[in-house]
């Protein structure tokens, strides 16, 4: 029975100093910022891919005058899971139909990549230790809490820009097609992409 407590105690003391050993995973959303430039949510990823095509890529936390005099193309990740109001979408248009050429890519937020990229953690390979098992499932909690909450109290949409249909169930991508120089070099086979 002592042998048990003091099993117990080391694997407790073990669990214990391990803890915050990891660095902290990074699943912010939406933004390109270094402080996140590892998240799981590759945004900031996404536009070091601009920048290696040769772009210049700014960041910009607001639609100003500007803006809408400098910019030739918008990316612009929603961070709210609620369609872009009446004012934004009008500068947005208004903003298109100025100049010809011009070219919005609007990334919608309705995926997160924590919980699939903690799922694969938690399967291994290496298999995990009890202490790990129970940080990922920490970490999974986490993520579900920083998406699925904010994500059931979405508005739904008006049909003008977008419609949120929070009933639809993620589809698997299993391959991709278009441009050459998009999809060249891709391991298709090993594609982590959800619609």
């Amino acid at each position: 029975m002592s042998y048990r407590f003091a099993y117990i105690v080391v694997a407790l003391m073990f669990l214990v100093s391990t803890a915050g050993c990891q660095p902290e995973l990074q699943m912010e959303y939406g933004t390109r910022s270094a402080m996140h430039a590892d998240s799981v949510n590759g945004t900031h990823l996404f536009s070091e891919m601009f920048d290696r095509a040769g772009h210049r890529v700014t960041n910009w936390r607001w639609l100003s005058p500007r803006l809408r005099e400098k910019a030739d193309v918008i990316v612009w990740f929603s961070t709210s899971f609620d369609p872009p109001s009446q004012e934004v979408r009008d500068w947005l248009e208004e903003w298109l139909e100025e100049r010809p050429g011009r070219t919005l890519i609007y990334v919608g937020r309705d995926y997160d990549a924590a919980r699939p990229y903690l799922e694969r953690v938690k399967k291994g390979p290496p298999p995990l230790v009890l202490g790990q098992v129970l940080e990922v499932d920490a970490m999974l909690t986490e993520a579900d809490l920083r998406f699925m909450s904010p994500r059931g109290t979405a508005k739904g949409g008006d049909g003008d820009w977008i419609t949120i249909d929070t009933k639809l169930q993620p589809k698997t991508v299993n391959k991709l097609s278009g441009s050459a120089e998009w999809v060249s070099g891709i391991q298709q086979q090993k594609l982590g992409i959800e619609l």
